[in-house]
C-alpha cells in the first residue's frame, strides 16, 4: 500500500471511530469477542446493534476523555486502540482475544477491572481506567485479602527493596509479613496496610542505586494457611455448622458461590446446597463450590478438612466439593456436580438421570485421588407440580412441541436438553388457577411430594425467542441468548448464561427477576 493510500485509510479509520463514539455510526457487536453461550452454534447478533449503554455510574472517580486515545472506548468501538486495551487487560489476568473489537467479553473485563480499582463501573475506558491499567502508585489502601494489579505493583517494589515474594497479585501472609517488616524498618505505623505513606517510603527506597536488604530472617517464615484465594470477597468463610448452613443457602438467604471451611465441621442435621450462582471470574459462569481446604500464597494446598453430616443434597448446578473429605450420603439433584480431589465416605445417589449423566470426577495431578467408599446409583424420587396442566418433557422434540402454540401453559423439563438451532416460545395461555390469569412457564425443575425442589435442569440453545406474554423461566439454567418480544417476562430462581434482548421498551420495562436469578451477559433494548 503506498503512503498516500495508507494515510487515507488511517484517516478513515480515525473518523469512523470518532463518529461511532458520537453515536452517528452503529458499530455492530459481532466478532470473536461476542459471548457464545451455546454448546453448539453461535448466537445471532441483533440488527441493528444495540446502542452503547449510557454512563449512569456514580463511582468515586469519573472516567472521561483519554490519555492514550483521542476518543473514549466503549461497547462497539474497534481498531488498534481496542487491541491495545485488550492486551493491557490480559496483562492483568484477563483472557481476551486481541481482535480489536470491544464486545461483551471486553466490556465485562473492563467493568471488572473498574470495580477492582474503585473506578466508575460504566464500561467506558477513559483516563482513569488507562491510568490504572498502567499504574505508578495504587490509589487504594491495600491489605490482607486484596488482589489485583495494585498488589502486583506492591510485590514488585518490595522485591526491588530486597524481599523475595511471588508476584501473584494476592495479598497473603508472606506479603503481609514483608509489608510489616518494611514499615517497622522505616519508622512507619506497623499495621500491615499499604497506604500512601508506605508507598511513598517504598518508592523512595526502590530509587536507590542499591536496594536496602530486608531485616527478615534469611529463612523465610512458613506462611499461615489461608482459604482459597478466589474466596476473599466472594465467599462465606466458616468454621462451624451454623455458619456452614447459612453459607450453603440461596443468595436471598445469605449464601455465596464459594463456601470455604477452615476446620473440621460436624452436624447431625441434613444439609442442602441450594440456589444458583455465578462465579466472579471473567467472563462469569455458573458455579458453586464447597472448598474443604486451605492454601499458601503460592496456591499450594496446606490443609484438608472434613465435613460430616448424615445427608447433603445438591440442588445448585455446577457445584463441586474440592480437596477435602465428606462423611455421609450425598443426593445429587442438579446437573454437572463434580468432585475434585475429594473423598466421600458414604453413598452418592442421583435423583434424576441428568444429574447422573453429567457427574464428573476431576483429580488434579500430584494430589490425592478422589475416593468414594459407597455406591453410586440412580434413585428416582421426583415429582412435579404439573399434574394434568403441563407438558412433561425429556426430549428435544417433545420440548419444541410443548413450547409451541399447541402446547400447555406449563412446560416441565425433566432432563438437560441441548439444541443446535433457535427455539421459540409461542402462543398465549391462561393458567389453571381460580380465577385463571395469563401465564406461561418453563419449569426447569422437579420436586417431591412435600413440594421441595429436588431436581434442577438446563436448556442449552443458541437463541430462545419469547413470544408468549407473562412467560417465565423458573428454578433452572438457560444457556444461550434470549430475545423477548412479549410483555411481563420473568426469571424466578433462574440463571440466563447469556444476554437478553428486548424488542421494545415496554417489554424491557415489564421484565422482572427475583433476588436468586442472575444474567451473566447484558440486557439490551434492540430490534430484530
Amino acid at each position: 500500500m503506498n503512503k498516500r493510500l495508507k494515510a487515507t485509510v488511517c484517516a478513515a479509520v480515525v473518523t469512523c471511530s470518532f463518529l461511532a463514539v458520537q453515536g452517528t455510526i452503529n458499530v455492530s457487536p459481532v466478532g470473536v469477542d461476542v459471548v457464545s453461550a451455546a454448546t453448539n452454534g453461535t448466537p445471532t447478533a441483533p440488527t441493528p446493534a444495540p446502542a452503547p449503554p449510557k454512563n449512569t455510574s456514580t463511582g468515586s472517580k469519573a472516567n472521561y476523555g483519554s490519555t492514550n486515545s483521542s476518543v473514549l472506548l466503549r461497547m462497539g468501538s474497534s481498531g488498534s486502540a481496542v487491541k491495545s486495551l485488550q492486551s493491557n487487560l490480559n496483562n492483568y489476568g484477563y483472557k481476551l482475544n486481541v481482535d480489536g473489537f470491544f464486545g461483551p467479553l471486553t466490556l465485562n473485563a473492563v467493568k471488572d477491572f473498574q470495580k477492582q480499582h474503585s473506578l466508575a463501573v460504566d464500561g467506558i475506558v477513559g483516563p482513569n481506567t488507562y491510568g490504572e491499567l498502567n499504574p505508578t502508585t495504587p490509589t487504594a489502601v491495600l491489605g490482607r485479602g486484596s488482589s489485583g494489579s495494585g498488589v502486583r505493583y506492591l510485590q514488585e517494589n518490595l522485591n526491588k527493596a530486597g524481599y523475595s515474594l511471588n508476584v501473584d497479585g494476592i495479598y497473603g501472609s508472606l506479603t503481609l509479613n514483608a509489608v510489616k517488616n518494611f514499615q517497622k524498618s522505616n519508622g512507619l505505623a506497623v499495621d500491615g496496610l499499604a497506604g500512601p505513606k508506605t508507598f511513598a517510603a517504598l518508592n523512595a527506597k526502590v530509587t536507590d542505586v542499591v536496594p536496602p536488604a530486608p531485616t527478615t530472617p534469611t529463612t523465610p517464615e512458613k506462611p499461615a494457611p489461608q482459604p482459597p484465594v478466589d474466596v476473599v470477597s466472594a465467599a462465606s468463610i466458616v468454621d462451624n455448622a451454623d455458619a456452614f448452613q447459612k453459607a450453603i443457602a440461596p443468595k436471598s438467604k445469605g449464601g455465596k458461590w464459594i463456601i470455604s471451611i477452615t476446620k473440621n465441621v460436624t452436624t447431625d442435621k441434613e444439609l442442602v446446597l441450594d440456589g444458583q450462582f455465578v462465579n466472579t471470574k471473567t467472563p462469569p459462569a455458573v458455579q458453586r463450590k464447597i472448598a474443604l481446604y486451605s492454601q499458601d500464597d503460592k496456591h499450594v494446598v496446606t490443609g484438608r478438612f472434613t465435613l460430616t453430616a448424615p445427608k447433603l443434597t445438591i440442588l445448585s448446578p455446577y457445584a463441586s466439593i474440592e480437596h477435602g473429605n465428606f462423611k455421609g450420603d450425598i443426593y445429587v439433584s442438579a446437573p454437572y456436580f463434580k468432585l475434585i480431589n475429594a473423598n466421600i465416605d458414604g453413598n452418592i445417589y442421583f435423583t434424576n438421570k441428568a444429574a447422573k449423566d453429567t457427574f464428573k470426577i476431576d483429580d488434579k495431578a500430584g494430589d490425592d485421588k478422589t475416593a468414594i467408599t459407597g455406591k453410586q446409583e440412580l434413585k428416582l424420587n421426583s415429582d412435579v407440580d404439573v399434574a394434568t396442566s403441563a407438558s412433561i418433557v425429556n426430549s428435544n422434540d417433545a420440548f419444541e412441541k410443548a413450547i409451541s402454540k399447541d402446547g400447555k401453559w406449563i412446560i416441565a423439563v425433566l432432563d438437560n436438553l441441548t439444541f443446535n438451532k433457535e427455539i421459540v416460545l409461542d402462543g398465549t395461555f391462561n393458567n389453571t388457577k381460580t380465577p385463571p390469569v395469563q401465564q406461561r412457564k418453563i419449569a426447569l425443575y422437579a420436586h417431591n411430594d412435600n413440594k421441595v425442589t429436588d431436581g434442577r435442569f438446563m436448556i442449552t440453545a443458541p437463541k430462545l425467542t419469547v413470544n408468549s406474554p407473562s412467560a417465565s423461566i423458573e428454578h433452572g439454567v438457560f444457556k444461550g441468548d434470549i430475545y423477548v418480544s412479549a410483555p411481563n417476562f420473568k426469571l424466578v430462581d433462574a440463571i440466563v448464561d447469556g444476554n437478553i434482548y428486548f424488542s421494545s421498551s415496554e417489554y424491557k420495562s415489564t421484565f422482572k427477576m427475583d433476588a436468586d436469578s442472575t444474567i451473566t451477559g447484558q440486557q439490551w433494548l434492540t430490534t430484530k
